[in-house]
């Protein structure tokens, strides 16, 4: 017994210096081997597992999870997508309310099917999840984490890095969002030919919330860079309304809460736009990345993120597509300069 405490021991040793600043990337690239053994192996069914208790209640951190689903998808296997949908007190979770928690789940079982065609299976309790023998037959992604909920996100985004670097466009193309005619939003069309911009203004947490300042300045910007384009400002409804208020003089400009409303329809919406442009962070990022649409991006880049090299920050980014990593050189005052 006194064993085991010193190995349990050892092993919350080890998550907490593997999750420090430098070896978030030597644990990706450790993952993105057992994802290509995987991929070479004879292993038809995998179950992915994205678990509320280690993850924040983010939309970009989960888009890199299903775009790592869809490559093992792509590569011949049967996905099964799982949430465990409970937390404690030490999970992020708990910035939101039920209701928010109701609309995030939601939000994320139509962002699923609509890049996967899968359906989520979600547990609401993480007991009820270990205790199913049928969990106990499943091939788990990253099993060993998972069983003993640590904390893995932070490495999704560098594993795609790593196992999406030598695939060919082809490849890249069928990973990327796509629309069709069954997913246009008739509002949408009737607004084109439009730029997106995601605005951000999030109560909650974080420093990188847009300025009134900041988004008229952009405004004005955006309308003499595009000005054969409307404008679609994505954000939730405080966003919008926000937003709104800000620039009512302002003509040829539309907001998400009247036209796309909810995360998975911005996602379509900037698919289907003609540019995207974004100041500052916010959780659309991850769609753009995972497109053919021109943008520009200048926000806060993870410290655990690397650019692929100077001149691209992702390997599989379009020359038209601009991300702006080296942000505390970088304010609006400079950025209005720029042609886009």
């Amino acid at each position: 017994m006194k064993f085991f405490i010193i190995f349990i021991n050892i092993l919350k040793l080890i998550h907490s210096y593997l999750f420090g600043k430098i070896p978030i990337n030597v644990l990706a690239y450790f993952f993105s081997i057992k994802i290509n053994k995987i991929v070479k192996k004879d292993i038809t069914n995998i179950s992915i597992v994205f678990d509320f208790q280690t993850v924040p209640p983010t939309f970009g951190e989960f888009i890199f999870y299903l775009v790592i689903s869809k490559y093992l998808k792509l590569k011949g296997k049967k996905i099964e997508i799982i949430i465990i949908s409970d937390f404690n007190k030490k999970s992020q979770f708990n910035l939101l309310d039920k209701k928010k928690i109701h609309s995030y789940k939601k939000e994320i079982k139509k962002l699923t099917f609509f890049y996967m065609k899968e359906n989520l299976i979600e547990y609401k309790s993480y007991k009820n999840f270990i205790k199913d023998n049928q969990i106990k037959k499943k091939n788990i992604l990253f099993n060993f984490f998972i069983l003993k909920r640590f904390s893995i996100y932070r490495t999704f985004l560098p594993i795609l890095r790593i196992i999406l670097r030598n695939e060919k466009k082809i490849f890249l193309n069928k990973i990327k969002f796509s629309i069709n005619k069954k997913n246009k939003i008739k509002k949408l069309e009737k607004i084109k030919p439009y730029i997106s911009w995601h605005i951000r203004r999030n109560k909650k947490w974080g420093t990188y919330n847009n300025t009134a300042d900041e988004i008229l300045k952009i405004a004005y910007y955006l309308n003499f860079q595009k000005r054969n384009y409307k404008i679609l400002i994505l954000s939730d409804r405080y966003g919008c309304v926000w937003a709104r208020n800000i620039l009512k003089n302002f003509k040829n400009i539309y907001y998400s809460d009247k036209h796309a409303n909810g995360f998975t329809e911005s996602a379509k919406a900037i698919i289907n736009s003609n540019y995207y442009f974004q100041f500052k962070a916010g959780g659309l990022t991850a769609i753009a990345y995972f497109s053919n649409v021109p943008y520009k991006i200048i926000s806060y880049i993870n410290p655990f993120d690397k650019k692929s090299s100077n001149k691209k920050f992702l390997s599989w980014q379009l020359d038209n597509q601009i991300r702006v990593y080296n942000y505390k050189k970088i304010n609006i005052t400079e950025t209005i300069k720029e042609d886009l």
